[in-house]
């Protein structure tokens, strides 16, 4: 299918990689009760991530990013990996409450609620855990959890009960009402701003149907599916659930497909030729380089 104007891709991809950027000051308030961590660590560590995504299943980039942070800032594993998680959890929610709005302005209906709703009860669940343990109203002294302490502390010496508690200081920033304000805030902000990517391949190819708000349903409905880990960059999943998206707002199934593969080409590539770029400075050939701190 011919594009329609493909001067709209160049400005789509900086777009991306704005919205990077708001995500990687997002991780760095994340990251703050671990230490001092400055916004380009952050951000090339969030990027490669990225690039790893997109060449490797099951989302295992994220495991890269682990990776990249602390062989730079000497921050424990385990506690990189905990701030990931919590990540996930305010993307989910965010999405699903932008995606509730657009639904409401726009009276959308999706066939997807029952696996949205679960999604949304466990991410809220998640959070509500996530608080509990932060500010201390779960304490190693209480019955239960002292008995699963116990049963952690046993096998391979201890270290797997070091690990967990490692892991859930990564959670210690919801604690704060004003770093959960500031995730949200700068979440709403970089899905909004990713949102513009999809408009602007809307634009491209002349689909009218929707406009800015069937973007954002894009955005939700794409990212979201991304949350179940999949192949490389989400490949074939991700085309499938925007085209269906497109469908129900009365795009043709050829248009809908088309604007699929030329939207993920966009939201792909920038990140992996900027990661590519990143690895080289940083010298991370096959991401040797030492053992992660836990």
């Amino acid at each position: 299918m011919r594009l329609a104007n493909p001067a709209h891709y160049a400005p789509a991809a900086v777009v991306l990689i704005v919205a990077i950027g708001i995500r990687a000051l997002r991780w760095k308030v994340l990251l703050a009760p671990l230490g001092a961590v400055g916004a380009w660590s952050a951000f090339s560590a969030l990027t490669i991530g990225y690039l790893a995504n997109n060449a490797l299943p099951a989302r295992l980039g994220e495991f890269v990013r682990v990776y990249v942070l602390n062989r730079e800032t000497r921050t424990p594993a385990p506690a990189i990996l905990g701030t990931i998680i919590l990540e996930r959890v305010f993307d989910v929610l965010t999405l699903i409450g932008l995606l509730v709005l657009a639904a409401l302005v726009t009276g959308w209906n999706s066939p997807w609620n029952a696996p949205l709703i679960g999604l949304a009860i466990a991410a809220v669940a998640a959070f509500v855990m996530m608080y509990m343990v932060a500010s201390g109203l779960i304490r190693p002294s209480m019955p239960g959890v002292a008995a699963l302490v116990r049963l952690m502390q046993r096998p391979f010496g201890g270290a797997l009960h070091r690990l967990f508690r490692s892991l859930i200081g990564g959670f210690r920033s919801v604690a704060s009402g004003k770093a959960v304000a500031a995730v949200l805030a700068l979440s709403v902000v970089s899905w909004l701003v990713e949102s513009l990517v999809y408009l602007l391949v809307l634009q491209a190819l002349g689909i009218q149907e929707g406009g800015y708000w069937l973007a954002i349903v894009v955005t939700c409905i794409s990212n979201l599916a991304g949350v179940i880990p999949a192949g490389p960059g989400n490949i074939g999943a991700f085309e499938f659930f925007v085209k269906e998206t497109l469908v129900l707002f009365g795009v043709s199934d050829e248009k809908g497909l088309a604007f699929a593969i030329a939207a993920h080409f966009v939201v792909l590539i920038p990140p992996t030729v900027l990661g590519l770029l990143l690895v080289w400075k940083k010298g991370l050939t096959a991401l040797g380089g030492g053992k992660p701190r836990l």
